[in-house]
Order: C-alpha cells, then structure tokens, then sequence
C-alpha cells in the first residue's frame, strides 16, 4: 500500500502550520520539490547544470489530442535544444527520449521513447495507469553513450557547517521495474540502461567504465564535483540550511580520450540508497537536523571522521 501525495504532504502542511517541523525526510516543501522532480524542467533552462531538456505534457492536454500533445512536446524540446544547448533540430522519428512521473521511485514509471508515435503510446501507458494519480509527465531528451552511474553523497555536518561528500559509481543494467509494471516485453529504445544495484570498486572504475582511460575517469569525477557544488547551492534556495543528506546522480559518457559528459539524473532525498555507504554519516546528520535545539549542548554532533562502505547489499 501507500499514502497518496495529496493525502501524504496535506498531513504534513496541517503539522508544520501547528509549529510542528518535518525531520524527515525534509519540511514538506523541500520533500515535494525533490519526490515530485519538479525542479527537474525549470533546471534544464541552466547550462550550468547539465540537466537534459525537460518539458511537460498535461494530461488533460493528453486526454484531448494525445498526438498534437506529443508534437507539441517534442516541438517545445527542439527549441530547447537550440536555445539553451546550440543544437540543430533532428527529425522527430529519430529522436531519442524518456517520458517520467514524478512522485515516483526506482524508474518505475520512467519509459524511453523513439519517435511521435513512440512518444504517444508510452504517454498512453504512463497516465493510463490504474496506479497512477499524476496529471503531468515530464518528457525529456534522453542523455546518449551513457556508460555508468557517478553518485555523490553529501551529508551536512551540522557542527562543523560543512558538508561531506562520499563519491561513488554504479553500473548500467537493463531496466527491470517498468517493464514489469507496465507488461512490457521490449522497450523502445533497446540500448536505453539505467543504474544497478551493484557498485564499482573505486579501483576498478577506469578498466569497467572507461576502458582503461583513468584520465576521462578524473574528468568525469571533477565535473560531478562542481555539479555537487552548484547543486548545494541550490538548496539554498529551498533553505537556509544545507539538506542533512542527498544523494546526487549523474549520468556519464565517454567524450574522447581522457573525456566524459557528466549529466545530472536525480537529486534525491534523504532516505534514498546509500549504496555502499553505511548509515554512519546519514543518520547522525539526520539527528542533528531534527535536534534543532539543545540546550544540553549535545547536539548537534560531529560526523564520524571516516564512514564504512559495505559491498552494497545493506544500503
């Protein structure tokens, strides 16, 4: 079972307006920004970001004229592409896509589209749905040449006022839980892969993802450290304080030699996988958020100097 978003976040306003915070995972506003994705359209219009052009379908739009609803998007995307990136228009039956739901977790509702009439029918089964309470899908171009997964964990250290970052990398797999939801036996892009479940050892990252090229490995990595940085930045805007803790992914190709692309995925909540990070940092991060005040002088508390990783099966 589950609580539905508009039952889920009226409880939590009824209780922040009763001077009751939210700890966890975040104050509601927060939380519904980062479940819901939706900064996800209005950051792909920063560069600066690396988020891929996003626009929005609405379903009443769909329930309409579900094809001129699709035009429309893909026309929307081709002028982002141009504005934002200096890209030319490519023909619509080649373009390359995802249509997602916010308010949704592990791509369960996250579908790759080729073309009008792939765009069309996947919208199709994302707001026919019987679970499905959304009237909005985001449409997106899809990153190519993805080859890993980069994920920064950054946990705020309250008592020091800084943040720790924990890095690390995922591999591709082939989708599982949206062809299982929607009773897909193929999808439409075949190449589409989204992260695993199974983390990189840091040693073996270069051999694994970048065929041996260290160099575009270290690219791929200060990059994603300048997107964490800008992404702290922009909790700022949500926030005087810092999140107790996200998990930042970035999708990554291979440009060239000593080369990679590193695109922004997600910017999850507190509460997402850990991966391999055991619970050490996130938890007393998250302790010293909802402690706001102590007049013990306890709290809050130094994170711990160094946090264990685990093989990934317990976070």
């Amino acid at each position: 079972g589950y609580v539905s978003e508009q039952d889920f976040f009226s409880v939590c306003r009824s209780m922040e307006a009763a001077s009751i915070r939210t700890g966890w995972p975040h104050e509601s506003s927060l939380y519904r920004q980062l479940c819901g994705k939706l900064w996800v359209a209005e950051m792909s219009l920063n560069k600066d970001y690396w988020v891929p052009p996003t626009t929005r379908v609405q379903l009443s739009e769909f329930k309409a004229d579900g094809r001129q609803a699709a035009t429309r998007a893909l026309e929307t995307l081709m002028q982002l592409r141009s504005s934002v990136w200096g890209k030319e228009p490519v023909p619509f039956e080649d373009f390359k896509g995802v249509a997602k739901l916010g308010f949704s977790w592990c791509g369960s509702d996250v579908l790759p589209f080729r073309g009008l009439n792939s765009l069309v029918s996947n919208l199709g089964k994302l707001f026919g749905s019987s679970d499905v309470e959304s009237t909005v899908c985001m449409v997106q171009e899809m990153v190519p040449g993805v080859i890993g997964e980069h994920r920064i964990i950054c946990m705020y250290d309250k008592a020091a006022g800084t943040v720790r970052r924990e890095a690390l990398w995922m591999e591709n797999m082939s989708p599982g839980t949206a062809p299982h939801k929607y009773k897909l036996q193929s999808l439409d892009v075949a190449e589409f892969k989204v992260a695993g479940s199974h983390c990189v050892p840091d040693g073996s990252v270069a051999s694994r993802v970048f065929r041996g090229d260290v160099a575009a490995q270290r690219d791929a990595e200060a990059k994603g450290a300048v997107l964490a940085e800008r992404w702290m930045q922009w909790f700022k805007t949500q926030a005087p304080e810092p999140p107790q803790c996200t998990r930042l992914d970035f999708l990554v190709g291979h440009r060239g030699a000593g080369e990679a692309d590193v695109w922004t995925c997600e910017v999850g909540e507190c509460g997402a996988s850990l991966c391999s990070v055991e619970v050490h940092g996130r938890n007393l991060a998250a302790l010293n958020h909802a402690i706001s005040h102590d007049p013990s002088g306890r709290f809050p508390m130094l994170l711990p100097k160094t946090i264990p990783r685990n093989n990934g099966s317990k976070s």
